[in-house]
């Protein structure tokens, strides 16, 4: 009967083998480390590229925000120069349009920016990744114009807390609680931001005179104001059309390079 037994030994093998052996496995481990490091620049591409479109968005959102405030910075400056022509001779006259006007005047638009985005790469260091440093450069110098008017709108403010709404709460505050419910919004219409209203009389007119109105100044309440606009064009000089440019330079640089109808690059 035969046996049949497995081989305990292979034979042996050539330095000829042995050699195409190192170099298959070496060329399998080195093209499996390229291709890694392919994917993770792919993927860091992409997340480069998703990021300036988040930070697209972000700056597009601010500009809108700077726009209204350059807006109703315009309205009060225009709306100062017919303030301005009143005096302690025909304050008591005007009254009707001193409350349509304090809506304006007290008007403060608390606007934090928009920053989530680029704190968010600060925070995760995703910033030092990325390969366009022309746009690097633009942004830092976007957030620096962002941060400085921060401070300069918290000044604003702090002087409205200050000087403004002491006058305000003194003279200017309505007794809502004195009218109906039903009738509040048309009390409101009627004494404030509704233009039509300021030289007629009608049923609230005895809500349009202010309150303590004995111990009103015209002329330090013109003086008050007249700092909060100068305040404001102070700052749409020195920042805010700095701002407006650089944002718009920035929105189109990344249309022109990262727009919805480009495909990042790796």
């Amino acid at each position: 009967m035969e046996l049949h037994t497995p081989k305990m030994f292979s034979e042996p093998q050539t330095l000829k083998h042995r050699l195409i052996e190192f170099v298959m496995l070496f060329a399998a481990v080195t093209l499996g480390f390229f291709a890694e490091n392919q994917r993770e620049h792919y993927l860091e591409a992409q997340r480069e590229h998703d990021f300036i479109l988040d930070i697209r968005r972000d700056v597009v959102f601010e500009l809108g925000e700077m726009k209204k405030l350059m807006n109703t910075q315009a309205r009060r400056a225009k709306e100062y120069e017919r303030l301005a022509k009143i005096d302690r001779s025909n304050w008591e006259s005007n009254i009707p349009y001193l409350y349509y006007a304090d809506v304006l005047f007290s008007l403060k638009l608390n606007w934090s920016p928009t920053q989530e985005t680029y704190k968010s790469m600060l925070a995760t260091g995703a910033l030092r990744y990325f390969r366009d440093q022309k746009f690097v450069a633009m942004l830092k110098e976007y957030e620096m114009l962002l941060d400085r008017f921060e401070a300069r709108r918290e000044r604003f403010l702090l002087f409205m807390y200050n000087y403004y709404d002491p006058i305000w709460i003194e003279h200017f505050r309505l007794e809502i609680d004195k009218v109906p419910m039903e009738k509040r919004t048309d009390m409101i219409s009627a004494m404030t931001g509704r233009p039509e209203f300021v030289d007629v009389e009608n049923e609230y007119a005895a809500f349009r005179t202010l309150r303590n109105q004995k111990s009103f100044d015209i002329e330090k309440y013109k003086e008050v104001v007249g700092r909060a606009i100068l305040l404001e064009q102070n700052d749409r000089v020195f920042l805010l059309e700095d701002f407006v440019d650089k944002s718009n330079e920035l929105i189109a640089y990344i249309d022109a390079n990262y727009g919805s109808g480009k495909r990042f690059t790796n």
